[in-house]
């Protein structure tokens, strides 16, 4: 019986597929200068002047966002990733161990039946 190949390969593409993409989209909003600024006032407990605050544009806004939340999800993600890996490579195991006995008790009634005809 040949092993199943490791599931990260599998997913391999698709992780990065999904990293590029989020990457790209991150590119586009960072490159976008001709959005609209936004003003942001000052803390009111700051001791800046009233119009002391400060000002960015909706790309640099999107751009970070994105970042965070990639790096938020996966963040969030990885421990689920980690207890499946280990879920499978136990269910891996079981079914080797399943092939193995299956394996020992087909030679048992090889013998049995070949000793059955002996007898005979």
């Amino acid at each position: 019986m040949t092993a199943a190949p490791p599931r990260r390969k599998r997913y391999a593409f698709w992780i990065a597929f999904w990293v590029l993409l989020v990457l790209a989209l991150f590119l586009f909003a960072a490159s976008n200068a001709h959005w609209v600024s936004v003003y942001f006032p000052a803390f009111p407990w700051s001791r800046s002047h009233a119009m002391g605050g400060f000002e960015t544009q909706v790309f640099a806004l999107i751009a970070v966002s994105t970042a965070l939340g990639v790096v938020l999800g996966l963040a969030l993600l990885w421990p689920f990733f980690w207890r499946h890996r280990r879920l499978l490579q136990q269910a891996r195991a079981q079914v080797q161990d399943l092939g193995r006995a299956l394996e020992k008790t087909e030679r048992l009634v090889a013998h049995s039946q070949q000793r059955k005809g002996e007898d005979a």
